[in-house]
């Protein structure tokens, strides 16, 4: 249903959306296409970003760990990161391990 209503969007996008519609889940992804069609369903949706910003607040992942995924997604070309927004939750990462 969903993509015959949204032609753009790919199979595993649909599953996502169905997913997070039936589980009242949060999809993540930096996808624009699929970001505007969650959001007409109005299913909450963020990023990487925001996931990482969540860990970090909750205590429930180790800075040394979220640093080195920021460094690794950075190198990957299918995972896109705001690059300016990226450098800066990083130095901020790292800005925490020092006060720390």
């Amino acid at each position: 249903m969903f993509r015959q209503q949204h032609h753009g969007l790919f199979v595993n996008d649909c599953f996502c959306l169905v997913s997070a519609k039936s589980r009242q889940g949060i999809p993540l992804t930096g996808d624009a296409r699929l970001r505007r069609v969650v959001n007409k369903h109005d299913v909450e949706v963020h990023g990487v970003l925001w996931l990482v910003e969540e860990l970090a607040a909750a205590g429930a992942c180790p800075t040394s760990l979220l640093k080195a995924a920021f460094r690794a997604w950075q190198g990957y070309a299918i995972v896109f990161l705001p690059p300016v927004e990226a450098s800066r939750r990083l130095r901020s990462l790292e800005g925490e391990t020092a006060a720390g």
